[in-house]
């Protein structure tokens, strides 16, 4: 199974074959992702949990108020660490 090549144009289909540790993620590039991932659903499980406890309107607020809180205090101690 791995002999066999499906060409696309100039692509191969890596579906079929053993991707080249050439064409693979770094590990630290993988952990990066995967850290992202796990940071988008536990933001989704608080909206979720967050609705069904304050209901959709207010989780709203309170997610916009998250953010716009999180940006400032970013902003703010930026300037210090330059």
């Amino acid at each position: 199974m791995a002999s066999t090549f499906k060409k696309q144009g100039n692509s191969t289909d890596y579906s079929v074959v053993t991707v080249p540790d050439t064409h693979r993620m770094s590990k630290n590039s993988l952990t990066i992702a995967w850290w992202g991932i796990c940071s988008a659903m536990f933001w989704l499980v608080v909206s979720a949990t967050q609705a069904m406890t304050f209901g959709t309107k207010n989780a709203i607020i309170g997610l916009v108020l998250s953010v716009v809180v999180g940006a400032e205090a970013e902003l703010t101690q930026l300037p210090r660490y330059h």
